[in-house]
């Protein structure tokens, strides 16, 4: 592993008991998702300077984007995303300032071949369905991030 931060290393352990859970070989391990707040379902930032920490995030596949962000000076930090191979796990767009730090963002329901097919209605045009995904934004920093299984890791 190249993460070796106790923050990275504890979201680490959190994707991976959740795996071995999934698969009912949990037994052993330690839960350190149990210090994330779960929710589930489509989020959003809410304002300029806003700090979304701490959490799991599950999103259905019916939902397009896990996490969507359009605010300036926004941190993302501590989080761990799970999404649906066909969609997007984070989403930004015109959020200057934005820093994404020890995050890990994986997509489920991938195929050996590869992530499922990324669908051609909008907002993907049958590509975009990666794993954090963003346009329009300066000052971008992106530092201790893991992703896995999107149709593209990173795409900025």
């Amino acid at each position: 592993m190249k993460f070796l931060t106790p923050a990275v290393m504890a979201l680490l352990g959190c994707v991976e008991a959740t795996k071995l859970n999934a698969r009912g070989m949990n037994k052993n391990m330690q839960d350190t998702c149990a210090n994330l707040e779960k929710r589930e379902g489509y989020q959003r930032s809410t304002a300029d300077g806003q700090v979304i920490e701490n959490l799991y995030i599950y999103s259905p596949p019916d939902n397009d984007t896990s996490l969507f962000i359009n605010h300036k000076n926004v941190t993302v930090r501590n989080v761990v995303i799970h999404h649906a191979a066909n969609s997007r796990g984070l989403y930004f767009w015109d959020a200057d300032g934005l820093t994404i730090e020890n995050v890990e963002v994986i997509a489920y329901g991938v195929h050996e071949s590869g992530p499922s097919p990324c669908p051609s209605r909008r907002p993907f045009g049958g590509y975009s369905c990666n794993n954090i995904y963003g346009y329009k934004s300066d000052d971008l920093v992106i530092k201790n991030v893991s992703v896995e299984g999107g149709s593209k890791g990173i795409s900025v």
